[in-house]
């Protein structure tokens, strides 16, 4: 179904690049960004090549500004929680529920809006290319995330980075097999209880 962005005032102009935004997450959740182009989203929202491109100004930026306006979004639902795990500082257990917590509430996201969840995988899974336009983000966000993780998990890890590293790995992983088959298993659970054992927590 096309997504009709209505035309007004500059008031409207955020709704409208959002309008876009969404449709073009559900193009690339369907069909990759090597299929996507500029005039089949356009289509979709009922404007022109031109209409599109004053948002955004070409097909590279409108990838950027796609994972740009997505980590903002995410922020918003994380923060808080991030916050938590940070304030419950030391190595006892409400820390650690606190940190196990946080990983599970982030794969969780993966579940609760699955057409976000389907294009994050499909456009990580392109960008692995060097030449994708989106390379070089998912490779700075992937290494400031395994940082944030080993920080989170260090008060309990052997090695702090090697734990972070297959956490990120885990997240990655089971939210790309869980959308071969949906509700197969519970996302949460088995995150969960990978985290527990990659990083066990052992009261003095």
């Amino acid at each position: 179904m096309a997504t009709r962005i209505k035309k007004g005032n500059r008031e409207d102009a955020a709704v409208r690049r959002a309008q876009i935004i969404d449709e073009a997450i559900r193009q690339i959740g369907q069909i990759g960004s090597r299929g996507f182009t500029i005039q089949g989203l356009a289509s979709k929202c009922g404007i022109s090549n031109a209409g599109l491109l004053h948002y955004f100004g070409s097909k590279d930026g409108v990838l950027i500004a796609l994972v740009d306006e997505i980590e903002s979004r995410e922020e918003v639902i994380v923060a808080p929680l991030l916050a938590a795990t940070k304030a419950s500082s030391g190595n006892g257990e409400d820390a650690y529920v606190a940190m196990v917590r946080l990983l599970r509430r982030i794969i969780e996201r993966y579940r609760e809006i699955p057409e976000l969840g389907r294009f994050l995988i499909v456009l990580q899974t392109d960008a692995m290319d060097p030449a994708h336009p989106a390379h070089a983000w998912f490779l700075a966000r992937a290494e400031e995330t395994e940082d944030l993780f080993g920080q989170l998990l260090a008060p309990w890890a052997v090695d702090a980075q090697e734990a972070a590293r297959m956490c990120y790995a885990l997240i990655f992983g089971l939210a790309r097999r869980w959308y071969d088959k949906p509700e197969s298993f519970d996302l949460g659970q088995t995150l969960e209880r990978a985290v527990r054992a990659i990083v066990p927590f052992e009261s003095d």
